[in-house]
């Protein structure tokens, strides 16, 4: 049986996770505030311009599932970007791959401006 998730929000917060993403990297992108999607606020609703935003940072969200709850389609759907899975595992792993030489990068930095505070 599928995990419903009921509010949007819990659905934009899927998204974050479905796209590889921390909650906080994700929303600030759409310019939200990672406070308003817990506790008693994740109930709350969320205006169109926060959606606007959400869409054309990532274009291949299912609008009607973000929106609704529900899959357009009545055959089961178990990637809610629309993408096929093969490019979507892609664009994923290329992604991962990124951050993680990132991480590496600043790290590497990190160290280095550490190393010259204590000399």
């Amino acid at each position: 049986m599928d995990k419903k998730y009921p509010t949007i929000k819990e659905r934009i917060l899927l998204i974050a996770k479905d796209q590889g993403l921390s909650y906080e990297s994700f929303l600030a992108k759409v310019y939200l505030k990672y406070a308003n999607f817990k506790g008693k606020q994740k109930l709350g609703g969320i205006n169109s311009k926060s959606i606007e935003k959400i869409i054309s940072e990532f274009p291949n969200i299912n609008l009607h599932w973000l929106i609704t709850g529900e899959q357009k389609t009545t055959a089961a759907i178990q990637n809610i970007v629309m993408e096929a899975p093969s490019e979507y595992e892609t664009s994923y792993k290329d992604k991962y791959l990124l951050m993680l030489e990132e991480n590496r990068a600043l790290r590497i930095e990190n160290k280095m401006l550490l190393e010259s505070s204590n000399a």
